[in-house]
């Protein structure tokens, strides 16, 4: 790992020394060695949505010991930026370099590919994939992207050099590739703008199964990410077992405030052998109006295991916000206290750490992120009775 030294911020003294040997093309704002500085600290500091607190604007002087090495970035910049999700921090430094036309006016290839030198001139880190994603920004023209991405290295001290960037956990994909299908599909506007579900927990011990009723609304520009212009709604369930599947039905499904009844919802059953869910069913909608935007509610009836039961709910495609509620129902309430919850929410990334966002006790978890959420994040629950034995016997 390489690391700074003390009070040197080294790869930070190369980028600053790069742009002031480039300011005669800059305009105003970036036309001064102490502005240079200062405005690649202001760009840190906004796109931290205020976890990191103003930092007082530098001058000359301080601007030359950055040059030579001689000074650190602020603690709190390199804490926040070691510690926050990469796609997190990189979405909203781009969405900061975006905002700022004057960035815009000088980033260029001749200057991006001195900046990247930064990087491939080291030999601990040339063959590294933050390299290999870095280089393949330069090759395809996408600059903002590519500052976003030294910005977020250099601001974190090269944090991600352990690990790849790429490694994603629901292991579909170990290639640099995702990272784009990720940013296009945002930039798309591919994503869910908003995704709240709401799961509420009934043990039912005289039919021995645990019961589910779970409301799921989307509001969303699109009805299939895939197929971004067809005119129709579906999803899929999967079961551990057939009988799960022959127990599981919608309730109400709506769709921009159209009911569609049951004669209207197309089911599908089918399997998947080698899937720990290998009993599926498909429901889709067809030929829902066109509309800017979509707002879907779902309301589904399902049966888990019992007396242990688990629920793991995956997002399907990434959100801008992310709510997940689950809960013990106020249903067979001496049967309530008898069972207790426990779940944890899990990110696309080795390093997702938004666990803070959760409130929970023995009968309620809750997970809401109002922030770019990626798929393959989601969430997981256990249910299950007290005693630790789990010979539960339903009260007299």
């Amino acid at each position: 790992m390489v690391r700074q030294k003390s009070k040197q911020s080294p790869y930070f003294a190369k980028l600053l020394n790069i742009l002031i040997e480039s300011k005669g093309d800059f305009n105003n704002s970036w036309n001064a060695n102490y502005k240079i500085l200062n405005n690649l600290i202001a760009i840190l500091v906004k796109s931290s949505d205020g976890h990191i607190e103003e930092i007082k604007k530098y001058d000359d002087q301080v601007t030359w010991r950055f040059t030579k090495g001689k000074r650190q970035i602020p603690q709190q910049i390199l804490k926040y930026y070691r510690s926050v999700n990469i796609d997190l921090a990189c979405t909203a430094i781009e969405k900061t370099i975006k905002d700022d036309i004057n960035i815009k006016s000088f980033l260029d290839k001749e200057l991006c590919l001195k900046i990247l030198k930064i990087f491939t001139d080291n030999s601990n880190l040339n063959s590294h994939s933050l390299v290999r994603g870095l280089e393949l920004y330069v090759s395809n023209n996408e600059f903002i992207i590519f500052f976003t991405y030294v910005l977020y290295y250099i601001a974190s001290d090269l944090k991600n050099f352990d690990i790849d960037i790429d490694n994603i956990k629901s292991g579909e994909s170990q290639d640099i590739s995702v990272i784009h299908e990720l940013r296009a599909s945002y930039n798309n506007g591919l994503f869910f703008d908003s995704i709240d579900r709401d799961v509420v927990i009934t043990p039912n011990p005289k039919e021995n199964v645990i019961e589910t009723v779970t409301t799921t609304k989307i509001v969303t520009r699109f009805l299939n990410a895939k197929k971004p212009k067809a005119d129709y709604f579906e999803f899929v369930v999967g079961f551990e077992y057939e009988n799960f599947r022959e127990r599981h039905r919608i309730e109400c499904l709506k769709i921009n405030g159209e009911v569609f009844q049951d004669n209207q919802i197309i089911e599908k059953e089918w399997e998947k052998p080698d899937s720990k869910q290998a009993y599926k069913k498909t429901y889709r909608v067809e030929g829902i109006k066109d509309s800017s935007n979509y707002a879907i509610e779902v309301v589904q009836k399902s049966i888990l295991n019992f007396p242990v039961g688990e629920i793991i709910y995956r997002l399907k495609e990434s959100a801008s916000k992310f709510k997940f509620v689950a809960k013990l129902s106020e249903l067979n309430k001496e049967d309530k206290h008898n069972f207790k919850i426990a779940g944890h929410f899990f990110g696309s990334f080795k390093h997702d750490d938004r666990i803070r966002f959760v409130k929970s006790n023995n009968q309620y978890f809750e997970v809401e992120i109002d922030r770019y959420t990626l798929v393959g994040s989601g969430v997981k629950i256990d249910i299950r009775p007290h005693n630790k034995l789990l010979k539960y016997t339903p009260p007299e």
